[in-house]
């Protein structure tokens, strides 16, 4: 009897003890499972929201070379600003564009225009400089000559530059640009370029202020005609008889000459655009800067950055 007992003793708690081990293993089975689960969402939601906003950027990309006229592009065009997204995209993201050649090229502006601008900045945007704007502007174009072989490859890079503070960096980052053909002049989209810019190109020419005054208000004028539409100039007016006709400013000699010197840093084409993406319910967001030429239905991806 005893032995017995005992034997039916050791047998109980050899069950308990397997039980406990099995339960054990259980928990940590499920754990397991649990925490595989949970990546596994991680990683579809990380998946799902790149995909949507790879749609968001050839959603933009399609209707940027869905323009009626794509060697004439304005504020005007259905690519311009925040897109009407269709069903069911429309829920998913927004997108916004902006024309990167309505921006100062750092690669090619020199130290005059480069220092109108920063200048015309602070005295019409109330931006405050932490540097002197002729040592910002020196210390730019020493970095792109001895450093970067004349070229910066992307925006940020600026801040790699001894001299360059952060702040000032984020003060004229939306004014400029790295990206565009490589032309012997920083040429802007005359119909969509920031006026700061346009200012500081005017400015930079030899001539009288009245009469750049002049010229400056009277494009600014056309491009945003009150009570009428806005009348984007074409490519075909950038010749100094008929852009000053379109202008309607009498061709005396002061104006014909400073025509004949802002009408090489315009154009009406843009190539370059920056896009910004932003999830509907998720905070996820990505910016891009692509080259959509006329005649292509697909993009070059110069730029894209994801958050």
């Amino acid at each position: 009897m005893m032995g017995g007992a005992k034997e039916t003793g050791s047998i109980l708690v050899l069950s308990l003890w397997s039980a406990s081990i099995f339960s054990i293993l259980l928990l940590s089975l499920a754990f397991q499972t649990s925490i595989q689960l949970e990546l596994t969402k991680a990683e579809w939601n990380e998946f799902e929201g790149r995909w949507e906003l790879i749609s968001g950027l050839n959603t933009a990309s399609l209707v940027i070379a869905s323009d009626e006229d794509p060697y004439n592009d304005s504020p005007q065009d259905g690519w311009s600003g925040e897109l009407k997204v269709s069903t069911p995209w429309n829920d998913r993201f927004s997108i916004y564009v902006e024309d990167e050649e309505s921006k100062l090229n750092l690669n090619l502006a020199g130290e005059k225009l480069l220092t109108a601008l920063f200048e015309k900045l602070g005295a019409q945007r109330g931006i405050f400089f932490k540097e002197d704007v002729k040592d910002i502007v020196k210390n730019l174009l020493k970095w792109r000559g001895d450093k970067k072989n004349q070229r910066f490859d992307f925006l940020d890079e600026v801040l790699l530059i001894e001299g360059v503070e952060k702040d000032d960096f984020e003060a004229f980052k939306p004014y400029v640009t790295v990206v565009g053909d490589a032309t012997a002049f920083p040429a802007v989209n005359v119909n969509t370029v920031l006026p700061p810019v346009l200012e500081a190109i005017i400015q930079s020419l030899p001539g009288d202020s009245l009469r750049k005054k002049e010229l400056l208000e009277r494009i600014l004028s056309m491009r945003t005609a009150i009570g009428n539409e806005p009348s984007p100039l074409q490519k075909e007016e950038l010749v100094p008889n008929l852009f000053l006709a379109k202008l309607k400013i009498t061709p005396t000699i002061e104006m014909v000459s400073l025509a004949n010197q802002l009408v090489p840093y315009l154009a009406t084409d843009s190539s370059y655009f920056h896009l910004r993406i932003q999830l509907k319910g998720k905070p996820k967001k990505s910016e891009a800067i692509i080259r959509q030429s006329g005649d292509s239905l697909y993009p070059s991806i110069l730029y894209w950055n994801e958050e």
